[in-house]
Order: structure tokens, then C-alpha cells, then sequence
């Protein structure tokens, strides 16, 4: 499966002092992502892969949200991974 990159890309990196497992303890409770003013993610299966539900995005982080159809990607806890990929009219929205 070969997929176009959007010109879209969107990117965030945030350095946090604390264990990795700590963090990915946080990341992987998507029903309690109150430290993320700008997406949530809601699903009534676990984060794994194929697994699927709404992403609900706030483009201001003022709690007006827009919702988008999504699907989990590669999900690993040992490698500290987690992906999710989505479209709107056909076209890659995220990944």
C-alpha cells in the first residue's frame, strides 16, 4: 500500500522529563487525554491496530470540536508506538 504524504504534514515534538513508562502510560489512556487541549481520541475497542473510532480535533484548543472518522495503525508498547490514520472525501486527512 503506497500512501501520498498531505502538504499538510503536521508535526509536534515535546521533551518530558519523566520514565518512558510513565509517559506511554499516559498515552496509551486515550479516554483521559486531559493534558491535550487540541485531540482526543474516542474508541470503544483498545488501542490496536485496525481497531477504529473518532478523533476529535479542536484546532484552536478552545474545546470546539470537529470529529473524523479514524483507524489505529501500528500500536507497540515495547517500542512505545502509537498511530492512527484517518481521511476526509478520500483524501489522507492524518496518519
Amino acid at each position: 500500500l503506497v500512501q501520498k504524504m498531505s502538504r499538510h504534514n503536521i508535526s509536534h515534538e515535546t521533551i518530558i522529563e519523566a520514565p518512558i513508562d510513565a509517559v506511554w502510560k499516559e498515552l496509551i489512556a486515550i479516554d483521559d487525554w486531559e493534558w491535550n487541549r487540541w485531540t482526543k481520541l474516542k474508541a470503544t475497542e483498545p488501542p490496536v491496530e485496525g481497531n477504529r473510532g473518532k478523533l476529535m480535533a479542536s484546532y484552536e484548543g478552545d474545546d470546539k470540536w470537529q470529529e473524523f472518522d479514524f483507524a489505529f495503525g501500528p500500536v507497540s508498547e515495547s517500542s512505545h508506538l502509537l498511530t492512527w490514520r484517518g481521511s476526509v472525501g478520500g483524501g489522507w486527512l492524518f496518519s
